[in-house]
């Protein structure tokens, strides 16, 4: 009698998935795919390349690469950081009652070589991260490879999507290589479009849509990155505006201000300009923590309770000390935006845009005064101490809810987990347990006392707006409330006033100070190992 025999059943394991930071070293990286590779960009950009293909990695978007595909990578940004994921195919047979595996070198049906399009990328991104996580913290490999085939699932479902757009972003990508070889040259909307498959009108739609600006502004981002190169190097601004594709010095001097921030004058003597800080995040922070002290510091925000005349004559005082110190660069931050005028007439400056990622507006100072390299370095140093950090919470916190409280003059603001460099930083980074009346999906709630949901924190944090009557009362308002007493911080003396940790959590030095008291707090025999 035959055996009963049958083939061709696919099970796909997780071979290994890897977190990888990589810093722009002006080398091209090239690999050949060991198994099918997904992977998943967090920050940075990326020119990918291989035989038949060329694409612009960002970040939140996953590639797929099959076994054996040759794939050459140049870092585009200061850094990128992205998620390697190795799947190990094997195809399952059975005969004569018995089952048996092999490696196979296909990959699950639905991946194609090549940018994946999904739909809700920050579900990829969190499943990667959750992958990622389980493979550092658990020894059950068949509970990591359900995951596995759950996010391939997922994959499946998203792709298909928007499965039928891959062929115009492709386009985008093959006109933006262009620009980046031919940026010297003149070049038309018409040339693009062609090289996109497009219409010119279309192509300028497509290309704004995929990539938020268009393709002139684009095409002048490239031109001024090489002129920075350039000016940096030591080459004359006239030969700089020659090489970059501007017929004059003043064309380029306009476009450089417009994305630089400064025009090149400033730029080439950037490491020895005397430069002010106008911010209320804390500018002069950062400006010390990559080696340059502000001639002057000022913060003309006007803060809540106020009043006009007193603000008025704080405004006056501040901008006087702006002139005394007469600094060559004024940096702002876009509370700042309503003195842009007043500071021109001091001196050049620089008013950054708002971004949630404290990282991104230090990067800018940094790059503003020549000191990326210690920005860099600033980074690594934190990382590391963040590393350190929460692995004496995670052995010491034992599962302890924390609640962060900011009281001001009528109402309260209760911290959520996210859209805030303190939310990051407590409950991502350090990975802290949140309240379970604190906003899982938002910065913050902003409560009226008797509004304030009942909290159940083993450990409270509270930040009194300022020193006054009106706050405190406001306080007195929320411990007559009915839970108040039933609050385990409450009964276990875990109640501290915290120091304006909202505004410390943007630079690194105030994210140093925080970890160290919140490892008091939190973990204070932790302090000593």
């Amino acid at each position: 009698m035959t055996a009963l025999s049958f083939k061709n059943r696919k099970l796909y394991l997780l071979s290994s998935i890897r977190r990888i930071n990589l810093t722009n070293n002006n080398t091209t990286r090239c690999r050949t795919s060991p198994a099918p590779t997904l992977v998943f960009f967090t920050k940075g950009d990326v020119k990918l390349s291989t035989n038949d293909n060329l694409w612009f990695a960002e970040p939140l978007q996953l590639y797929y690469f099959p076994s054996g595909m040759h794939v050459e990578a140049s870092i585009q940004s200061e850094e990128v950081d992205y998620y390697m994921l190795i799947i190990k195919p094997l195809t399952i047979s059975r005969s004569n009652k018995q089952w048996f595996s092999d490696l196979s070198a296909d990959a699950p049906s639905m991946l194609t070589a090549g940018r994946i399009s999904l739909r809700d990328t920050e579900q990829a991104l969190l499943r990667f991260e959750r992958l990622y996580e389980a493979s550092r913290n658990s020894s059950d490999t068949g509970h990591l490879d359900l995951q596995l085939q759950e996010m391939l699932h997922f994959i499946e479902g998203q792709s298909l999507v928007q499965e039928n757009t891959q062929p115009s972003d492709n386009g985008i990508e093959l006109s933006i290589a262009y620009m980046q070889r031919h940026f010297h040259e003149k070049i038309s909307r018409e040339t693009l479009a062609s090289i996109a498959n497009l219409t010119p009108s279309s192509y300028c739609r497509s290309f704004k849509k995929a990539k938020g600006l268009a393709p002139t502004d684009y095409l002048n981002q490239i031109r001024i990155e090489q002129a920075k190169k350039q000016l940096a190097s030591g080459h004359s601004i006239k030969e700089v505006a020659e090489s970059v594709g501007y017929g004059n010095e003043y064309y380029l001097s306009r476009i450089f201000k417009k994305i630089a921030g400064i025009p090149p004058t400033l730029y080439v003597k950037r490491n020895c300009l005397r430069v002010a800080a106008a911010s209320r995040f804390g500018f002069h922070d950062n400006l010390n923590s990559v080696g340059v002290r502000p001639v002057a510091m000022v913060d003309c925000y006007r803060h809540p309770g106020l009043q006009e005349a007193d603000y008025e004559r704080r405004l006056k005082t501040q901008l006087e000390e702006l002139k005394i110190a007469r600094p060559d660069l004024i940096i702002g931050d876009y509370s700042h935006l309503e003195h842009y005028e007043a500071f021109k007439r001091i001196a050049p400056t620089f008013i950054l845009d708002f971004n949630l990622d404290w990282r991104v507006p230090h990067m800018k100072v940094a790059e503003l005064v020549g000191r990326e390299k210690e920005a860099q370095q600033t980074f690594n140093q934190l990382d590391k101490k963040i590393t350190e950090a929460r692995t004496r919470l995670d052995a010491s916190a034992n599962n302890k809810s924390v609640a962060l409280l900011q009281i001001m003059h009528d109402h309260v603001m209760l911290q959520g987990t996210v859209n805030h460099p303190l939310n990051q930083l407590l409950y991502t980074e350090l990975g802290l347990k949140p309240d379970k009346a604190a906003p899982i999906n938002k910065m913050r709630l902003e409560l009226f006392p008797q509004d304030v949901p009942k909290l159940t924190a083993d450990h409270l944090w509270i930040r009194m707006y300022m020193d006054h009557t009106e706050v405190d009362q406001t306080f007195a308002k929320i411990r007559k409330l009915d839970f108040w007493n039933s609050i385990p911080a409450v009964q276990h003396n875990k109640i501290r006033f915290i120091s304006n940790w909202l505004i410390m959590s943007w630079t690194p030095q105030g994210r140093n100070k925080i970890i160290d008291e919140v490892i008091e707090l939190v973990a204070p025999d932790a302090t000593s190992g």
